[in-house]
């Protein structure tokens, strides 16, 4: 499973002007192996726990031989809900067998892109 969100920090930016200071941006990826004695019910419990973080399956992927069934879920999450989520699927009836998280603090590429679109629009102006 991968989850993405832009978590918003309480901290500005110095030396940038007013309209450009902005709270730090930062997109989190997760991903959880998880095993399930019935696959099916945890995909459901799974699905339930989406509709309740208001998050989608981006890619469903599943795989069923004669060996084991197995679901490869990618999640897109609001940044509100990522880590409810993430509580939500290892705090289930389901065994956690590996999990990480990583966070990429964005804000310069943000802080980039909004002077961008300033100064494009200050020049459509003109």
């Amino acid at each position: 499973m991968e989850g993405e969100n832009a978590n918003e920090d309480k901290s500005l930016e110095k030396g940038q002007p007013d309209q450009l200071q902005s709270k730090s941006k930062i997109i989190k990826n997760g991903e959880l192996s998880i095993r399930a004695k019935d696959v099916f019910a945890g995909k459901t419990s799974i699905d339930k726990l989406l509709k309740k973080y208001n998050a989608y399956y981006q890619n469903e992927e599943l795989n069923n031989n004669d060996k084991y069934i197995n679901y490869r879920l990618k999640i897109r999450v609001p940044s509100d809900n990522f880590e409810a989520l993430m509580n939500g699927i290892e705090n289930g009836t389901n065994e956690v067998l590996n999990k990480k998280i990583e966070a990429v603090d964005v804000t310069e590429e943000y802080i980039d892109l909004e002077s961008r679109i300033a100064n494009k629009k200050e020049y459509l102006k003109r």
